[in-house]
């Protein structure tokens, strides 16, 4: 369906899922597409998601996921499941759909021009910058000044 695209999975495998995983690639005839990197930390991993295309992040259950947030960080743009889009809206920085028509997607992306990719890689960047720990600590810095200074000044 997506003749083009390699699939990398990374991160334990905490339900000893892989197996039948590498099974499903055999059997479909991409096991020479289909990689199973094993879990990832440091410059491994942000090099990882650098070098990605594409995060697929197609959960029916994931909320506001740390692989999500640190993939748009590096530029990479996303294709997540409604669900997924539920918690954050992406903002040009990705794509949504059912995991049903994750290939059909795929395969338009395939011949997508470069600036869609640029642009969809600029929307990431900036749309992660909401969520650095600089804007976190901030916005959490004037939720405690509201809850406690702004009462203590009106009771006063």
């Amino acid at each position: 369906v997506a003749p083009d695209w390699h699939l990398a999975f990374a991160g334990v495998d905490w339900d000893d899922s892989v197996k039948a995983l590498k099974q499903q690639a055999v059997e479909a005839g991409v096991e020479d597409r289909v990689h199973f990197l094993g879990c990832l930390s440091g410059e491994e991993l942000w090099s990882t998601y650098r070098r990605a295309d594409l995060l697929l992040l197609l959960s029916k259950s994931e909320g506001l996921s740390m692989a999500l947030l640190e993939a748009l960080s590096c530029g990479t743009p996303a294709l997540v499941s409604p669900e997924v889009a539920e918690t954050l809206d992406l903002e040009g920085a990705g794509w949504c759909c059912v995991p049903e028509q994750a290939g059909n997607l795929l395969a338009q992306l395939s011949d997508a021009d470069d600036s869609v990719w640029q642009q969809r890689s600029l929307a990431a960047k900036e749309l992660s910058q909401r969520f650095s720990w600089s804007r976190v600590a901030e916005r959490y810095a004037h939720a405690v000044d509201a809850l406690f200074f702004d009462k203590a000044a009106a009771h006063a």
